[in-house]
């Protein structure tokens, strides 16, 4: 059966030698890790989503504002030049050379800034048309011709100017359409990556609560039958090479050596009980010989050679007995040394558990480390919702502050339509950052929910590990009644040694008195009185063998019972 199970230990349960500490600490990790990728993708998704609404925001929305002053501009430039046909004067014609150069600076600004080239296009026309228009302006007081060629090149920039506007609010359109979509993409992401990560967390808890729980109760289990005196049980087997595997080996090797002792016992018990027995009908043939040899005694005259013949058979049953009780002496040295054995074998059984002990200790500290970590990223998510309340409120305050432009640019009328729309588009922007603020709120919240069903996860593992902490401490009491029970037997070994001892001796002293009583006998003639007084100290030390042989028998029923607990099955073993 031994050479059966090193087979299998050696060809199906190969597998990688980890320690307690060590499986905790890889699923710590693994968790850890979880938690860093997820906060990682989160950190990502919405730096993206923010570095989007920034572009948006700097390019596009500067661009528009640009094509909006071009436009309002170019309005400027032809009503000062509409006035200045009606009513000539200097004035309006410097009026109208500064509202040309800053149409011109305005032309340079939003070129440098948009690079696409359809509108570069647009910007070269637009910069020519408006050299033209300045080289016309010194020409106005002499010709009205001069402002007729200025009035399309006006129509011009205005349309220019439309076009650039009516473009950028197309751009602008697109990249709200795919700025939602990036928003879209960015909740399923998360979603998906959070429910990973907790089914990953919940399946490393129950995974490490298995492995140490399940062979925990096999081993209680095992305990409880030796402690019910069942020795007829399978050796228990775990696959995890730990200290776990380390327990169950020397719990089935402590079984089998408890196994070998209380067999040997039980046959050094029967063999005892046997020569008691034998002792017990060697002692009443010695009565009936002395009694045999007090008659001969008695009637010396008439039977000196039947006397030395009784007394022969004496001395050969004594010595029968003599050599028993050497037999249950030896027996019984034998025995007690076993039940050393078995109380060594115990007390290492103990410390193994001892061990166990310790280690589930160690299993519940770092159950309690784990959780705390839980809840430390609860405190970081907690931080994560108050930085996008803050974006909330900024979102909040920016549309208040569209809100007050489109006010201001209603009240400059036709001058403030460009602005206006500018206001418009940004009061859009902000609500839709509020609604990402709300979502990105929603998805966190979300997030703190699944790190609150983890950490209750850590709180479920750290229970069972407490339980497996008390059905050990359970499985130690066993061995400590096991070790009780054992003691008792040693106890009882020892009466017994010693009782063989004395009887030994005792036996000695009879066999010599026998042989005595035989020499005396040869010579009946010149000793009768010293043969009745050897006689009378035979009987005496008959007495005394004969309670000593009822003690012995005694010893040996009691030994008898208490080995009968044990229920032993040599085959399972």
């Amino acid at each position: 059966m031994s050479k059966r199970m090193t087979w299998l230990r050696g060809n199906h349960f190969k597998v990688l030698s980890f320690s307690l500490r060590s499986k905790l600490m890889i699923a710590f990790v693994v968790i850890a890790l979880l938690v860093a990728v997820t906060s990682g993708l989160s950190y990502f998704f919405l730096k993206k989503i923010n570095l989007s609404y920034v572009n948006l925001l700097n390019h596009n929305a500067i661009i528009l504002q640009l094509a909006s002053d071009i436009q309002y501009q170019t309005q400027l430039q032809y009503s000062l030049m509409s006035s200045y046909v009606i009513e000539p004067s200097p004035e309006k014609v410097q009026a109208i050379l500064e509202s040309n150069q800053k149409l011109n600076a305005l032309v340079q600004d939003i070129k440098g800034i948009d690079e696409n080239a359809e509108d570069q296009t647009y910007y070269k026309v637009m910069g020519e048309s408006i050299e033209t228009i300045a080289g016309l302006v010194h020409d106005l007081e002499k010709t009205k011709s001069s402002f007729q060629r200025t009035v399309p090149l006006t129509q011009n920039l205005t349309k220019l100017a439309e076009k650039i506007q009516k473009k950028q609010k197309n751009i602008m359109e697109l990249k709200k359409v795919e700025n939602g979509n990036v928003m879209d993409q960015t909740i399923y992401k998360l979603i998906w990556v959070s429910i990973t990560a907790l089914v990953i967390a919940l399946a490393i808890g129950w995974m490490v609560s298995r492995m140490i729980i399940a062979p925990l109760r096999t081993i209680v289990k095992a305990a409880r039958d030796i402690a019910s005196c069942d020795l007829t049980g399978r050796d228990i087997r775990v696959r995890s090479r730990d200290e776990l595997h380390d327990l169950a080996e020397a719990f089935n090797q402590m079984k089998g050596n408890l196994f070998k002792i209380i067999s040997q016992v039980d046959d050094h018990a029967k063999h005892v009980s046997a020569a008691a027995e034998e002792l017990s009908g060697n002692t009443e043939h010695l009565s009936k010989a002395s009694e045999q040899i007090t008659t001969v005694v008695t009637e010396i005259s008439a039977g000196s050679e039947s006397q030395v013949q009784q007394m022969m058979t004496g001395v050969s049953f004594l010595a029968q007995m003599d050599h028993s009780v050497q037999q249950i002496a030896s027996i019984t040295g034998l025995t007690n040394e076993t039940s050393s054995h078995a109380l060594a074998a115990v007390s290492r059984g103990t410390a193994s558990i001892e061990l166990s002990i310790s280690q589930m200790n160690a299993i519940y500290n770092k159950m309690k480390v784990l959780s705390d970590s839980v809840g430390r990223l609860g405190t970081h998510v907690m931080h994560v919702l108050a930085a996008n309340d803050l974006i909330a409120n900024i979102s909040r305050q920016t549309n208040l502050l569209a809100l007050n432009a489109s006010i201001e640019a209603a009240r400059a009328g036709e001058a403030g339509k460009g602005f206006a729309v500018v206001a418009q588009e940004v009061r859009h922007l902000s609500k839709q950052t509020t609604e990402a603020a709300d979502e990105v709120a929603r998805l966190v919240n979300a997030i703190q929910e699944e790190m609150g069903e983890v950490a209750h996860s850590c709180e479920a593992g750290s229970q069972e590990v407490s339980t497996g902490i008390s059905v050990v401490n359970e499985a130690n009491v066993a061995f400590e009644r096991i070790k009780k029970e054992i003691e008792e037997v040693s106890v009882q070994i020892s009466q017994v040694s010693l009782q063989s001892s004395d009887i030994s001796q005792k036996s000695q002293t009879a066999l010599e008195v026998l042989r005595s009583i035989e020499d005396v006998a040869k010579h009946t003639a010149s000793g009768t009185k010293e043969v009745s007084i050897n006689m009378e100290e035979q009987f005496a030390s008959m007495e005394e063998i004969v309670s000593s042989a009822n003690v012995l028998s005694g010893m040996a029923e009691e030994l008898d019972e208490l080995i009968g607990k044990f229920q032993l099955r040599s085959n399972d073993i």
